[in-house]
């Protein structure tokens, strides 16, 4: 798919649904994070509010480099989302589910915990309709809670 998808951008080379198409192959199925990091730049290099582009580079970016430099970049995505109204929606959810991931890791267990308190209340209504991905990232973000819930009760303890 990679070979063909490239292959098109050569005739259409600011063709934002190819490299789209590019971002999700080489970052999820060929495993090519720069690959898709690459192309996630070049579509916010002419579309700089690009929420798709500007969610898959901090997910890229993590996986490469890790929570310090995601964590930016999924704060840009949230300010984004916030500028054109997309609160409420799935990709809100996952934001919320990633942002406190890297919370979690690189600054509050409490903090990230509150993600995914938000992340549950957004997904749950979406999920409740019928919405299957909304259900899936529901499920990540109720697993992740009580995850959070016992290491924070750990902490308690041993203090």
């Amino acid at each position: 798919a990679a070979i063909y998808l490239e292959a098109a951008l050569e005739v259409k080379q600011d063709d934002f649904n190819l490299r789209s198409q590019l971002i999700v192959v080489y970052g999820e199925y060929i495993g090519d994070k720069e690959k898709a990091i690459y192309h996630c730049n070049k579509i916010l290099a002419k579309d700089p509010n690009n929420v798709s582009a500007k969610f898959n580079l901090a997910v890229y970016t993590n996986h490469l480099k890790g929570s310090e430099y995601s964590l930016p970049i999924y704060r840009e995505t949230e300010d984004l989302m916030k500028k054109q109204k997309l609160m409420g929606s799935e990709l809100e959810g996952k934001l919320n589910i990633f942002i406190g991931h890297d919370i979690r890791s690189h600054e509050s267990k409490e903090k990230a915990k509150e993600r995914y308190v938000k992340a549950i209340a957004i997904l749950k209504p979406l999920a409740e309709k019928g919405d299957k991905a909304s259900e899936f990232w529901l499920r990540d973000a109720e697993k992740n809670l009580q995850e959070v819930n016992a290491e924070i009760k750990k902490q308690e303890e041993a203090s």
